[in-house]
């Protein structure tokens, strides 16, 4: 029973984790073109949802999702090996 118990525990405290990540606009606005993906998480504070990954001739293009911190926005960020080269936000600002 404790290993169930323990196995629950991380489940929720890692959905809290996640939960609580939500990306402002001074945060989107902070983001540059080239950055690394580790950089952006750093400036954003979590790890993005990958949604995405494509390989072509000399180039791995990569897409995340965060959530906004407003309801029912997000933002997109397009990774082409490994360095920002698109990004977009949807939803109320």
């Amino acid at each position: 029973m404790k290993p169930i118990l323990a196995l629950l525990l991380v489940l929720i405290t890692s959905d809290m984790a996640f939960a609580t990540c939500s990306v402002k606009k001074s945060d989107y606005a902070a983001l540059k073109m080239m950055m690394t993906y580790l950089d952006v998480v750093k400036a954003l504070g979590c790890d993005g949802e990958r949604i995405s990954e494509e390989n072509g001739p000399g180039m791995v293009s990569t897409t995340y999702t965060w959530e906004g911190a407003t309801p029912r926005s997000t933002i997109m960020l397009v990774f082409g090996n490994g360095q920002l080269r698109s990004r977009s936000q949807q939803g109320p600002d």
